[in-house]
């Protein structure tokens, strides 16, 4: 192990027995004592972990240990920051002026950038560079919080200026990774893709050059480039997850289904863990040439509580579900909504196979925890409606539909559902103009009506053959007239 990862793992361990030591007396700080770099420690490590709270009280205990250490101020000054109060650290660091200290300047440049005053920021930023001595580190750190406050042609400008002087091999390999990111974001591909190749050069065994590499031509639809670099990459680490994937997807995306199946059966001594990310790949890939049978048998061997892909056990419910294995897909579904209780794929297709269970009330609980992580989805409004219907839920059902009408009224659909509602209400007057302003939108929805309300065919096609002479002897107000003859 390199000397400065020994260092880095060390220093680790001793914040983290610092914290436990702070935490197994947390109720009584009476006899304990930590130094004010244990304080600044244990603060940062409830900052960078978002316990803003903690820190605070950690604070006031080295407020207490070390009344007037100027130490103390700049921790506070970090957590109003991070606290987003910078206009009050901003105060407190004018009172306790340092200016030859680098982290004195990067806390004001943090409350500056923060509040968008960015000529002062930037000032400050040229003063953070200047006086660390570890001067790609800074100007890293000045870029990452340009970069997360919306300014990242300013974060481009200070990273490749560090990259222009005389540096080591080992911080140019950090900056061209950061500047191959920026030029992505920010859509400038060309010269994202021309410091992958700056990173390759300096460092051509590292997978994650190659992987962004691949990704850019991925977004500059350069297909065969991307294969190429996850060729690279696959090479230097056959078992790089997400070379093999990708790469597998998008021979998928080509309609090379066949290659993608060889890159699976060429694959050297796998894991345990690679072995069932490569069935869940291979049922993929049955998936998408529509052989469900195979690719279920795959998914089945391949899917295990510990190894899988999020995308392919969508795949594996949907596989389920065309063959009709709805228990399947309910038992399936239950377990990733363990593992993400807000996914509303899992959550539709759970709400489908309670449907076709004849489950109704499960699929109705469904349908609703779908529609309150998602309340403007006028398709599930819709289906939900339809399934109150059938459940003789009228008042629901008409509450969902009106609600799917006015995010959609122009759509044959939810005219179409109202039109059924107020029938079933004894609106007549009502149902007929939706019925009439959903044939107008989609001409099948006059079949799709009589599919639904078939004992309602002969009254609509009586109505329909008055309106049609109105319309001939050029009658206008045909709705009052109509339903006052009836």
């Amino acid at each position: 192990m390199e000397e400065g990862s020994e260092e880095f793992f060390k220093n680790i361990d001793r914040i983290s027995s610092l914290v436990a030591r702070y935490e197994s007396n947390e109720t009584d700080h009476g006899g304990i004592w930590f130094d004010t770099e244990d304080i600044e420690d244990i603060c940062n490590y409830y900052i960078n972990a978002g316990n803003y709270s903690k820190a605070e009280k950690v604070l006031q205990l080295g407020e207490r240990l070390h009344p007037g250490d100027e130490t103390m101020p700049m921790i506070r000054a970090n957590l109003l920051v991070m606290e987003s109060k910078p206009e009050e650290a901003l105060v407190l660091l004018d009172q306790y002026p340092h200016k030859e200290d680098y982290y004195w300047h990067y806390l004001r440049f943090s409350a500056l950038v923060n509040l968008q005053r960015t000529d002062e920021a930037i000032a400050e930023a040229d003063m953070v560079v200047m006086l660390d001595d570890d001067k790609v580190g800074a100007t890293i750190d000045v870029a990452l919080l340009f970069a997360e406050t919306e300014h990242i042609d300013l974060a481009i400008s200070y990273l490749e200026r560090t990259e222009k002087s005389d540096t080591d091999e080992a911080d140019k390999k950090k900056l061209y990774a950061l500047l191959t990111q920026y030029y992505g974001e920010t859509g400038k591909y060309e010269e994202a893709l021309a410091y992958t190749e700056k990173w390759i050069d300096a460092d051509p065994y590292s997978v994650n050059a190659w992987c962004v590499k691949a990704t850019i031509e991925l977004d500059c639809d350069r297909y065969e480039n991307a294969l190429n670099d996850y060729d690279f990459a696959l090479a230097i680490d056959p078992q790089c997850e997400l070379a093999l994937v990708t790469k597998v997807r998008l021979l998928c995306l080509l309609s090379r289904e066949d290659e993608a199946l060889q890159v699976l059966d060429d694959m050297a001594e796998m894991t345990a863990y690679h072995k069932h990310i490569g069935l869940m790949l291979r049922g993929d890939i049955y998936f998408m040439k529509g052989d469900y049978r195979k690719a279920h048998s795959c998914y089945y061997k391949g899917f295990n509580n510990q190894f899988f892909i999020v995308d392919s056990a969508h795949r594996y419910m949907e596989c389920k579900a065309k063959l009709h294995k709805w228990r399947g897909v309910v038992s399936l579904g239950k377990f990733l909504l363990q593992v993400d209780p807000d996914d509303t794929e899992v959550i539709e297709q759970m709400a489908d196979a309670y449907f076709e269970l004849k489950e109704y009330q499960e699929a109705a609980k469904m349908f609703r925890r779908y529609i309150k992580l998602a309340p403007d989805d006028v398709d599930i409004l819709l289906r939900y409606s339809g399934l109150l219907l059938d459940m003789d839920e009228m008042k629901k059902a008409y509450t969902y539909i009106h609600r799917a009408y006015k995010l959609a009224p122009d759509i044959s659909q939810t005219n179409l559902l109202m039109a059924v509602v107020c029938y079933l209400r004894g609106e007549d007057k009502r149902m007929y103009r939706y019925y009439r302003k959903a044939c107008s939108i989609d001409k099948h929805s006059k079949a799709l009506f009589f599919q639904m309300l078939p004992e309602v065919e002969p009254y609509i096609n009586g109505l329909d053959s008055i309106v049609r002479k109105y319309e001939k002897a050029g009658v206008t107000d045909i709705d009052r007239l109509l339903f006052e003859k009836k």
